[in-house]
């Protein structure tokens, strides 16, 4: 199975798209002092109910904010000579963009281009992914959920449980 990768670091964290996810790491200093040290957050597209993104200017910080519950979901705040609030870094589900960063702009741009091309195709019921993938294949991805400590044992069983039922 063919499997597009992409990925953009951010200040508080990096994010890895690829045909079915998105993954959230924390790496770096500011990272782990804006988020702790919680590991990874997957969230599957078909997860997603809204993407904001706001491209990063050489003036101003941008970001990138993946809503799974809209009534829960911060309002971002990035304001002029790249500064950013309080709120926004510390938003689990939200990658702060670097201004002054040459290149970062059209890097973002590509990334949140593919990421609402996947979004949209789980949107519409269409399968992201590029061949048909086997029920044995869904559990793997399970179980490296489970051993990246993202979901616990007992979902891991119930969806093992559902995909071999099916």
């Amino acid at each position: 199975m063919m499997n597009d990768q992409l990925t953009l670091k951010g200040t508080n964290g990096q994010l890895i798209a690829d045909d079915d996810k998105i993954t959230i790491q924390r790496k770096g200093l500011f990272g782990v002092m804006s988020q702790g040290i919680k590991g990874g957050r997957t969230i599957f597209y078909s997860d997603i109910k809204s993407i904001e993104f706001r491209k990063p200017s050489f003036f101003s910080n941008g970001y990138i904010q993946l809503l799974t519950n809209l009534e829960l979901s911060n309002k971002e705040n990035t304001t002029f000579a790249g500064t950013t609030t309080n709120d926004a870094i510390k938003d689990p589900n939200t990658v702060i963009l670097r201004a002054f960063k040459k290149g970062k702009k059209d890097e973002s741009e590509n990334f949140y281009n593919f990421v609402s091309s996947k979004w949209n195709a789980a949107k519409s019921g269409k399968n992201v992914a590029t061949s048909p993938v086997s029920i044995a294949d869904e559990i793997e991805k399970f179980k490296k959920l489970l051993d990246e400590n993202i979901i616990t044992p007992e979902e891991f069983d119930k969806k093992k449980q559902e995909l071999l039922s099916n």
